[in-house]
């Protein structure tokens, strides 16, 4: 019933977006899912296992440099001090999608006031945070 939920809530166009990146880096020789649960079978770095060893419903969700490249800045930055999205973890994460065109789309996310620069990086804007929130909000 855990995994059942769990997959549920990876169906959200956030959680999506977010698997499709951590997808496209699993391939590397090693990939370490860490998670503070007791119980080694039920908990959610089982169910991601299961989800990039490709026993999951292929997802409709196609790559949108706006919405992938904030929900990236989202989660970098959730996991940072500061708030703050440095570029090399950016570009480990969206290089597969974005490749040469990352610097592109900072920059028309900065210009349409989704993002500022920090002095490590890149922080999302209040509006961005919404539109994050909404992505994250079951369909």
């Amino acid at each position: 019933s855990f995994q059942g939920r769990y997959r549920d809530e990876l169906r959200t166009p956030l959680r999506q977006m977010l698997l499709a990146q951590l997808e496209s880096v699993a391939h590397r020789p090693a990939l370490t899912l860490v998670y503070s649960a007791r119980d080694t079978s039920e908990n959610e770095a089982v169910v991601i296992r299961d989800y990039l060893l490709g026993k999951h419903p292929t997802s409709d969700q196609s790559w949108d440099d706006a919405r992938g490249l904030l929900a990236t800045i989202g989660v970098v930055a959730a996991a940072h001090s500061g708030a703050q999205a440095t570029i090399s973890t950016l570009r480990l994460f969206v290089t597969p999608h974005l490749s040469d065109r990352l610097d592109t789309a900072l920059q028309a996310l900065e210009s349409g006031g989704m993002v500022r620069r920090s002095s490590n990086g890149w922080q999302l804007t209040s509006l961005a945070i919404k539109q994050v929130r909404q992505l994250s909000e079951a369909t």
